[in-house]
This record gives C-alpha cells, structure tokens and sequence, in this order.
C-alpha cells in the first residue's frame, strides 16, 4: 500500500524484515491460490485443443461425406438415368401402341 493508501502491490523496502517476509507469504499464498484454484488456464488450453480436434474430425468427415455424394451423382449420371430413360421410353411406346391399338377398335 502507498501513502494514499492504494495497493501497489509492492512491499515498502523500510519496513522490518518481518512486513517484508509477511508480504512474501502473502504474495506466495496468492500464487498457491491462482495455481490450485484458477483452472482457467488449463480450461482455456483444454478447449482450444477439443475446437481444433473437432474441426479436424468434422473437417475430414465432411470432405468423406462430399466425395461419396460426388461418387453417387457419377454413378446417377452414368448409370441410372439412361437405364431410366430407356425404361421410360419402352413403357411410353407400349402405351401408345396400346392406345393406338383402342382408337382402332374403337373407329
């Protein structure tokens, strides 16, 4: 404390030898109460080691998950529409033969 009573967190160098050691217990309590008690640290690495982690992991499931969806659109494009298509276009002409065949009949 200064004269104007304000902590400067300092111990005066005229005061005995045992204000002096009293100051350095009190300065040690601190830092024992900051190491045992304040997690903050340990909290703050600890998260920023889970975010990374996660991203990561998130980071390449995604690009898995892209690459899968780019093999299935290959595999609709290349395989799938065209056997569609045809199977479209067959069932489309049996039809219109059949309604062909009723208009025939009918006429």
């Amino acid at each position: 404390w200064n004269s104007s009573g304000k902590n400067t967190g300092k111990c005066w160098a005229g005061r005995s030898t045992s204000w002096n050691q009293d100051c350095r217990i009190i300065r040690d309590l601190g830092e024992i109460h900051s190491r045992l008690l304040d997690h903050r640290p340990v909290i703050q690495g600890e998260t920023r080691y889970f975010v990374k982690e996660f991203e990561e992991k998130r980071g390449l499931r995604e690009v898995q998950v892209l690459e899968n969806l780019k093999n299935m659109i290959h595999e609709t494009n290349q395989h799938t529409l065209p056997t569609c298509r045809a199977t479209i276009q067959d069932s489309l002409n049996q039809v219109l033969q059949r309604l062909q065949a009723l208009d025939c009949e009918e006429s």
